[in-house]
């Protein structure tokens, strides 16, 4: 039987040495930790090792949850994280798929179906759809100032892409 509780203090301790005595970072690899959101702690781990020689490392990482080795756990955050792991495997159709899904169980999360339209905009031939979405967004929601700001930035690429 695996003793969860040892294996996570084992997963904080190798972990932590590599986050270079932020404090912040261990925190925040300790809260991943507690709610079981491994591919959390991948994506935290991962966006930490940037020398050329923690490459293979970084990689690895992130094909463990881009292939489903590492599971997300059945929590919005952790889905969060994965569509941040298939944003850094340049798997746009993934992340939106999973922040599209995200976005339909909470529909009162704005920020989701904002998230959904920009990845969108990553997919090459999808500029219909993402000016689909962007009016979809403002017939649905009331938005504030940094929403509104958001959408426009989005349409000044799509107007830069079509120009």
């Amino acid at each position: 039987m695996v003793n969860y509780v040892d294996l996570q203090h084992q997963i904080e301790m190798r972990w932590s040495s590599l986050l270079a005595d932020d404090n912040e970072k261990i925190a925040d690899l300790k809260k991943l930790i507690a709610v079981h959101d491994y591919v959390g702690v991948c994506v935290l781990i991962t966006l930490t090792l940037t020398a050329p020689n923690q490459q293979v490392l970084r990689e690895a990482l992130l094909d463990g949850c881009y292939n489903g080795t590492i599971t997300p756990a059945p929590h919005v955050e952790a889905s969060c994280n994965l569509v941040s792991c298939f944003l850094l495997k340049n798997d746009y159709r993934r992340a939106f798929d999973t922040i599209s899904n995200l976005a339909s169980r909470n529909p009162e999360q704005v920020d989701f179906q904002i998230q959904a339209a920009e990845i969108l905009m990553q997919i090459p031939g999808e500029e219909t759809g993402v000016s689909q979405k962007i009016a979809s967004i403002r017939h649905a929601y009331k938005l504030g100032d940094a929403d509104e700001k958001r959408l426009f930035e989005i349409e000044q690429v799509l107007a830069t892409r079509n120009a």
